[in-house]
């Protein structure tokens, strides 16, 4: 006869035959250039003194696609098309000059207008980043402050603590 298992017993067997759980490795937070990608965009240091960038180009869906172009006079040859690649626009990305272009325009992505904009909307962290640091030492000013209080009112409770049996003894 074949002994019939309970509903638990059956999980507990299930549970036994399963493949231990892997560790998970934290990844790491620096960013690296997709690997099947990196053989077209990948730049080395004779081509850069050549005047070759790596470049993104963000696509209308979305989509990244990189590559790499010579840049002659401040004019990259991007899809077909001339784009303008000055100094204003060049990103840096290991030490190798990088540009971002959208597909819609014929200019690249600028940090410094980016900054203008952001600072015309209000939305600039540099700001942010002066209050909250004046705000951290104030508050560090506060927790040193209430610290000699304590030990002020401490020194005069032991100083009061001494005179009146000082005077209870007679040593006064």
């Amino acid at each position: 006869m074949v002994e019939e298992l309970s509903l638990n017993e059956k999980l507990n067997k299930i549970i036994e035959n399963l493949p231990a759980e892997k560790e998970v490795k934290e990844e790491s937070t620096s960013w690296k250039i997709p690997f099947l990608t990196k053989m077209k965009s990948n730049v080395g240091k004779k081509k850069v003194e050549k005047g070759w960038a790596t470049i993104i180009i963000v696509r209308n869906n979305r989509n990244l696609q990189f590559t790499r172009s010579q840049i002659k006079d401040g004019i990259a040859i991007v899809d077909g098309f001339p784009r303008v690649c000055t100094v204003d626009h060049t990103l840096f990305f290991k030490n190798k000059p990088f540009y971002i272009f959208p597909e819609w325009s014929l200019k690249p992505f600028s940090p410094e207008e980016n900054y203008a904009q952001t600072e015309r909307d209000k939305m600039n962290m540099a700001g942010r980043r002066a209050v909250l640091a004046t705000l951290e030492t104030e508050k560090i000013k506060t927790k040193k402050d209430m610290g000699n209080i304590i030990w002020v009112v401490l020194g005069i409770i032991v100083i009061g603590g001494l005179y009146y049996f000082g005077k209870k003894s007679g040593w006064f």
